[in-house]
């Protein structure tokens, strides 16, 4: 069994509270770490591994999102430029992958 979702328990999770981008109305259920092993547990399955994502994103768009996100009235209301970015890694510790087996 594989599962990504969000680490509601994430540090991230946490500074960004209601802000954080995860929190949509198509997660129906939110799970900390401790939470997601519970549920596992009770299923009877046992985690094998479980990691962290690391997204590769435009910096143009990081930086975008985080004046959005910080303080709006920095975007200006005229579409940026398409040109290419440097596209880097980001792994805020917030989206688990978590592989589990049934136990035995």
């Amino acid at each position: 069994l594989v599962i990504t979702t969000p680490r509601f328990d994430s540090p991230f999770a946490r500074v960004m509270n209601r802000k954080w981008y995860c929190i949509f109305p198509a997660h129906i259920h939110y799970f900390t770490r401790k939470s997601l092993i519970q549920v596992l547990d009770k299923a009877g399955y046992e985690i094998i591994k479980n990691k962290t994502h690391t997204r590769y994103l435009p910096f143009s768009y990081v930086t975008k999102r985080a004046m959005q996100t910080f303080n709006p009235s920095l975007i200006s209301k005229k579409q940026s430029s398409k040109k290419a970015s440097l596209i880097i890694p980001i792994n805020l510790g917030d989206e688990s992958e978590v592989y589990a087996q049934k136990k035995n």
